[in-house]
């Protein structure tokens, strides 16, 4: 392969031009999922970080034949651990033999492969073995250890990443879901010409916690989300839906575009705004609500 793949669509237009016909896949997001010789192959790709290979649980011979081209857009690095991957609804015996590369910090993910934290609630690891010199009891949690990564590593909700926090102090409500909005829509558009190849793979994870950290700053308004925790993401509850889903539906539905526009031309010259904003509370849309139902058959 000439150069290393940008993101996961680059990936797999490298490896159909590898293998030909024997290869057939399509790539959504960071994740590939195809076939390699008529067997199940999946690849989750991020340029420069991370790359995992898992294949059907009765085929991991193609964990051999792929493992040298893996190791090529893991930019020459070896593997760090291999597996069985049980899903959260799969049987033990359909558990799926797993390789993991890791570009960026191969010894924090080990921490999270080791400890159960790597996958999502439900899964299960089989069969773990770490590669090279590496011991599985030198990466389990202790007390210590964790409370040194308590105050070494940063917390989603409390590390405000691109966040400036002294600004976020002073947001009024309207400017807090407005920042979201904001954050929101720039991580989704990033991702998503990243995934079609319009632009380059770029690290997101500083815009990430911090919009987590504008997420959390909501329970300044009476949203209730659980408390950040190490290794936790915050979670939106119900709360949190009802809060987004009132300023959503207000600006994006209920104000015109010139409407919209005006509120922003004000709002910028310090003017007053409140004409513009949603009337009610959002409380009024919590689930059970007839209010909730009202405006989702109005988003209908």
């Amino acid at each position: 392969m000439e150069k290393l793949a940008l993101n996961a669509y680059d990936l797999a237009t490298k490896l159909s031009r590898h293998f030909g016909k024997k290869f057939d896949s399509y790539a959504i997001g960071e994740r590939i999922e195809g076939t390699l010789n008529n067997k199940n192959i999946y690849i989750t790709y991020k340029s420069g970080e991370y790359l995992l290979l898992t294949v059907s649980h009765n085929h991991e011979e193609l964990l051999t034949e792929l493992t040298p081209l893996m190791e090529e857009m893991a930019t020459g690095t070896k593997p760090i651990c291999r597996y069985l991957l049980q899903g959260s609804h799969e049987k033990e015996e359909d558990a799926r033999p797993t390789i993991e590369w890791d570009m960026k910090d191969p010894e924090k993910r080990l921490i999270q492969v080791v400890n159960g934290r790597a996958f999502s609630k439900g899964a299960k690891l089989h069969n773990l073995t770490l590669f090279g010199s590496r011991k599985i009891e030198d990466y389990i949690d202790t007390p210590e250890r964790r409370l040194k990564r308590e105050q070494e590593e940063h917390i989603y909700g409390i590390y405000p990443g691109i966040i400036n926090p002294s600004l976020v102090k002073d947001y009024s409500e309207v400017d807090l879901w407005l920042n979201i909005d904001a954050l929101s829509y720039h991580i989704w558009r990033c991702k998503h010409d990243i995934a079609k190849g319009r632009i380059a793979s770029i690290d997101l994870t500083e815009e990430e916690y911090g919009l987590e950290y504008l997420a959390y700053q909501t329970t300044r308004f009476g949203v209730d989300l659980p408390k950040p925790e190490l290794d936790k993401h915050i979670i939106p509850t119900p709360s949190y839906f009802a809060w987004n889903e009132f300023y959503r539906h207000h600006f994006k539905e209920v104000l015109s575009e010139a409407e919209w526009n005006a509120f922003i031309r004000i709002k910028n010259a310090k003017g007053d705004i409140s004409s513009f904003l949603p009337k009610g509370d959002w409380h009024s849309l919590m689930p059970n609500n007839q209010s909730m139902k009202k405006v989702k058959r109005d988003n209908d």
